[in-house]
């Protein structure tokens, strides 16, 4: 039976976040499929015997000598990389070197997987494929029907919080800019980090830290909009996690698998436009509930989402 090896970051996958989750899912396929794996965290010794070596993010330089070492061995190796374009992030020169390396290591073999057709244009140079990833809204959590809001009554709130966050408490995915809004809004507001935020936090915010996945998806049920103003989302783990759970998702940031509601695209929006736009959409139940089916439904028949998951593994071999 072959075995792959699944490489994250030195602390292994522990962190709430994108990369867990899609551990998570890849070792389900993988054993769906008839292969064993086993986790290596970067900077550890990889295995001679390993057949493959699936990368997960991973942009320290131990991961590029680890991955040209093992096709020096003759071990394939895919990678599903965290890249965001230099044009959507703080750190440009950072972004540009990955994009060139991660080009260049398609000439030793190295497959590239990128996430939206939008990232496979930065980074193709012979081997870099979109993917799908095994991740189902379908059996999410959805609104009230009109009949069940009229027999509430014009007042019916369908949920305690107005606006959630998912997420590392960090600039990156907007922390400041989520405060600021729910201190301009007053709206009662719930967070969910890994890790507890540094500075005071505003009197109509609930934080919850360290909560585990079957608590996300507990807690994103008490909440109406998730604001996440990150800079940009190769999947959005923490949107479709949302979705699952019935939320609306304005989009704050470039995120290319989530463009396709004119009325969510806050991207060009002040804050003070930002805080108006939820305000009118949290008083709103009925245009709530019709955007989030929207969303639901343009998730379901994105291209990206029809793409193959790991078309390079397929019927017990992979392929060089």
């Amino acid at each position: 039976m072959a075995h792959i090896g699944l490489i994250g970051e030195p602390n292994g996958f522990t962190n709430i976040g994108g990369i867990k989750t899609l551990k998570n899912l890849l070792e389900a396929e993988l054993l769906h499929r008839g292969y064993t794996t086993s986790i290596i965290k970067a900077g550890s010794p990889v295995p001679k015997q390993l057949t493959a070596l699936i990368i997960l993010g991973c942009s320290s330089p131990w991961a590029y000598r680890t991955a040209i070492r093992a096709r020096l061995r003759g071990q394939s190796v895919i990678w599903i990389p965290c890249f965001h374009p230099a044009g959507h992030v703080r750190h440009k020169g950072k972004a540009r070197i990955a994009a060139k390396a991660l080009r260049l290591s398609q000439k030793i073999g190295i497959t590239i997987c990128a996430l939206s057709e939008a990232e496979r244009l930065h980074l193709d140079s012979g081997r870099c494929v979109v993917i799908s990833l095994p991740f189902s809204i379908e059996h999410g959590q959805t609104w009230p029907t009109e009949v069940e809001t009229s027999q509430q009554g014009a007042s019916f709130q369908p949920r305690p919080f107005a606006v959630v966050y998912l997420g590392r408490p960090v600039a990156q995915k907007g922390w400041p800019l989520f405060l600021d809004l729910i201190v301009m809004t007053n709206l009662p507001a719930l967070a969910l980090v890994p890790t507890e935020p540094e500075g005071p936090m505003p009197d109509n915010l609930t934080l919850r830290v360290g909560v585990d996945d079957d608590q996300v998806q507990q807690e994103l049920r008490q909440a109406s909009v998730l604001f996440l103003p990150a800079d940009y989302e190769s999947f959005g783990f923490a949107q479709a996690e949302a979705l699952l759970a019935g939320c609306c998702v304005p989009v704050l940031g470039e995120w290319p698998l989530w463009l396709d509601i004119a009325e969510l695209d806050w991207r060009q929006f002040s804050a003070e436009q930002q805080a108006h736009a939820l305000k009118e959409l949290i008083t709103n139940s009925r245009t709530m509930r019709k955007l989030s089916e929207q969303q639901i439904e343009a998730w379901r028949h994105r291209p990206e989402r029809m793409a193959p998951m790991l078309p390079l593994i397929t019927c017990g071999t992979i392929l060089n």
